[in-house]
């Protein structure tokens, strides 16, 4: 603690002293091989919001000078871009501090949060398996609230030392844990080490004509709902996907036993364009028309283009929609990540399109978000 006690000012600063809780309160929540993933916090108005709205005078100079310290002391390091370096954290627009591990300690004791013990790696250790084994249990631990470490470590063992191959993961989920079948969704190392069979994809499909021009994925369900029983003709020459938010990026998506299409009772799709349909998705036939991505106007829509783009290179982002949710944030109709549980939500890497990278990626730095459903249906336009 005593190298904490030349910056104890610093330290009782509201804004700093609340991020020193936010991060400690995440390192709470964290397993010790974790800690390896990079804590970074956005400096925007939602976490330093005095550096764009001080109270009293000089107030703002004040917390700046205190964020120089703690960098100058390596608490902090800082994320920025090269051509912002100059600027006052006020003027930047993605820069983040990122902290340094080093000092969990002294802080804890400065604030007075003692360290939360992690005993899950204890419990492992003691487990009477092979090394390799065990380090299958630490990267893909497994919490139940209700449950103490030692019982859930114990029906983990029992799932892995058991031949439970090709069963469904969410019936083996629920048999092994306490009737809780989605314990496994996320475990890809654990259902392809017991070869478990993850739950198909199901694709909801709908066509205005018997055959298509352009193919559009849809990221939520109330929108794709509207469109399908729109009256626009905007989509009239379009195939229309829900693609259920990341579920349309994984890869058993373009194998038949990976996913399942259900065709809407209204599509007009005939037989020869289902099975055009099918040879796409599922053989790759190249197609001479447009795939479209829409989703919501946040860093996960934008990640959600970018990992169904992984298995359908042609993707493009579908402009109509997203121009709509940009006037969105020009009329203030738009919301801070904070109101919607979004701050956590991991920013986006370049996608090589312009108007995402140039366009949408640095509207979203502004911390402005805009859901999917805020669009007219009936008002689109090409």
């Amino acid at each position: 603690m005593n190298c904490l006690i030349s910056i104890e000012y610093e330290l009782q600063i509201k804004d700093i002293k609340k991020i020193f809780h936010l991060i400690l309160d995440k390192l709470d929540q964290q397993s010790s091989n974790l800690r390896s993933h990079k804590i970074k916090v956005p400096i925007n108005n939602q976490y330093l919001p005095t550096l764009y709205s001080p109270k009293n005078f000089n107030d703002d100079k004040k917390l700046e000078d205190a964020l120089l310290k703690l960098v100058e002391k390596e608490i902090f390091s800082i994320e920025e871009r090269k051509k912002e370096s100059f600027k006052r954290f006020s003027e930047k627009e993605s820069t983040k501090l990122i902290f340094n591990y080093a000092y969990e300690r002294e802080l804890r004791q400065f604030y007075n949060r003692p360290l939360v013990l992690d005993t899950w790696l204890d419990f492992v250790n003691e487990v009477d398996c092979t090394a390799e084994l065990k380090e299958l249990i630490i990267r893909n631990r497994i919490k139940v609230p209700s449950k103490s470490e030692e019982e859930v470590l114990q029906k983990f063992i029992n799932l892995l030392t058991s031949d439970n191959c090709n069963m469904s993961v969410r019936h083996i989920s629920a048999k092994y844990f306490w009737g809780l079948s989605k314990i496994l969704d996320k475990k890809t190392e654990i259902i392809e080490h017991c070869c478990l069979k993850p739950s198909p994809i199901v694709l909801h499909i709908k066509s205005f004509r018997e055959h298509f021009k352009n193919i559009l994925f849809i990221e939520n369900l109330d929108t794709y709902t509207e469109i399908i029983d729109s009256k626009n003709s905007i989509f009239n020459d379009y195939l229309i996907i829900y693609s259920s938010g990341f579920k349309a990026a994984a890869k058993r998506l373009r194998k038949t036993d990976g996913s399942k299409l259900f065709f809407e009772e209204n599509c007009q799709l005939d037989k020869k364009g289902r099975q055009v349909f099918k040879d796409w998705i599922y053989n790759n036939y190249e197609m001479n028309i447009n795939v479209y991505f829409w989703g919501d106007m946040d860093y996960s829509g934008i990640n959600i283009f970018n990992t169904i783009k992984n298995i359908f290179s042609e993707l493009q982002i579908w402009k109509p929609g997203y121009d709509e949710l940009l006037y969105a944030i020009k009329t203030n109709d738009s919301h801070r990540p904070i109101d919607s549980d979004k701050v956590s939500q991991q920013e986006p890497s370049p996608t090589g399109d312009k108007y995402i990278d140039e366009i949408l990626i640095p509207t979203l730095h502004k911390e402005e978000f805009v859901d999917q459903e805020y669009v007219y249906i009936e008002g689109l336009k090409l």
